[in-house]
């Protein structure tokens, strides 16, 4: 029994040592396969640690993004027009009826101002003391002549007929902004208020006989929805994309996996700072007057960016900030922090950190991790 218990201490002792042995090995083995110089990760050539790594040349190349956003359809601005009163009064007369296609200067309704009427008595009142000094200058002009007026009472008298004239002029202005046709008006007549575009009367707020201020709201809103705008909001941290888009697709408000072609009108200059977005234009057909004004759409967007880095996903290694490693020279490596930008597929945007032509990691850039 004692000889028994003997000899299987001896071989758990033997199995031990054994054991400790490999495990030492193994380390020394591990130990040799890289060494850390300052910042520099040096690897041991053809060492199993080394036969895992690949190294790949960065190059420039043109990259194609694609994302989405969503949008509001509005009109054009030049195609839209809400009409309100320009004078206090009472509507006398409409024109329009809901849903109506209307001309450019067509008559919208007819309105009985006091003040309409005090630019009219303005512009006639103007109108006469103007030729009243017209003919004051003539005279005097002739007097000189015949050497019976003065030179000081010649140039009063075109002082008066210039001042005339001017006041004249604007009280002209003031009424044709209206489209009022001043050669055939008469002192009382109601103001015409016709559509400064053409389009669609969208709203009708006109009752005949109603008492209308000039700071109330429109009375009617006209708009030419044959193109229609999408109003969307881009990123900040997506701007660089907006240089070359390439296309946009407007999702069919009634058909699913339907997308109607678009063009951008406008990027705004500036960041919103309560978003930290910048405003985007999209313009696009609009048959059937499919868009309504008001309406949420998704978009599409496409663009090309010109002279960009992009590595494959492998190469980039994410813990507290992103980081490649670059290869110094043969066998040996820096971790780089670089600044990421798009993913596209398997590979990813790299904006800030390596340069074209330099050379990195591209596969086993995981195993180096433990030398970091």
């Amino acid at each position: 029994m004692f000889n028994m218990l003997n000899r299987y201490f001896f071989i758990c002792s033997m199995l031990l040592m054994v054991s400790c042995n490999s495990s030492t090995k193994d380390v020394d083995e591990e130990e040799v396969m890289f060494k850390r110089v300052n910042q520099y990760i040096q690897l041991v050539p053809d060492s199993a640690l080394d036969k895992q790594i690949v190294v790949e040349k960065v190059s420039l190349q043109d990259i194609e993004y694609h994302f989405s956003t969503t949008g509001k359809v509005r009109p054009p601005v030049d195609k839209y027009a809400e009409i309100a009163a320009p004078f206090d009064g009472r509507i006398v007369k409409t024109y329009v009826k809901l849903g109506q296609q209307i001309k450019k200067d067509d008559p919208i309704f007819e309105l009985n101002s006091p003040g309409f009427f005090e630019g009219q008595k303005e512009f006639l009142d103007a109108k006469e003391e103007w030729e009243l000094a017209k003919n004051h200058l003539k005279r005097q002009e002739d007097m000189l002549a015949h050497d019976v007026g003065s030179q000081q009472e010649l140039e009063i008298a075109r002082t008066e007929y210039q001042t005339k004239k001017n006041t004249y002029i604007n009280a002209k202005a003031a009424l044709e902004m209206w489209q009022v046709n001043t050669n055939s008006m008469v002192l009382g007549q109601p103001l015409i208020v016709r559509s400064p575009i053409s389009g669609k009367l969208l709203e009708h707020h006109l009752i005949l006989g109603q008492y209308v201020r000039e700071d109330d709201e429109s009375l009617a809103v006209i708009a030419d929805l044959e193109k229609i705008w999408v109003a969307a909001q881009i990123k900040e941290r997506d701007m660089s994309r907006l240089e070359n888009i390439d296309s946009v697709k407007i999702k069919h408000p009634q058909k699913a996996n339907t997308w109607i072609d678009g063009e951008v009108f406008h990027i705004s200059s500036f960041v919103n700072e309560d978003t930290r977005s910048v405003d985007l234009l999209v313009a696009c057909d609009n048959p059937h007057e499919l868009f309504k004004p008001g309406m949420f759409t998704n978009l599409r967007l496409s663009s090309i960016g010109k002279d960009r880095i992009s590595v494959p996903s492998t190469a980039v290694i994410q813990k507290e900030n992103s980081f490649v490693f670059k290869e110094v020279e043969p066998h040996v490596y820096e971790a780089v922090k670089v600044k990421v930008g798009a993913t596209i597929g398997d590979h990813v945007e790299i904006i800030e950190g390596i340069q074209a032509d330099d050379k990195i990691v591209t596969k086993g850039a995981v195993y180096l991790l433990e030398a970091l």
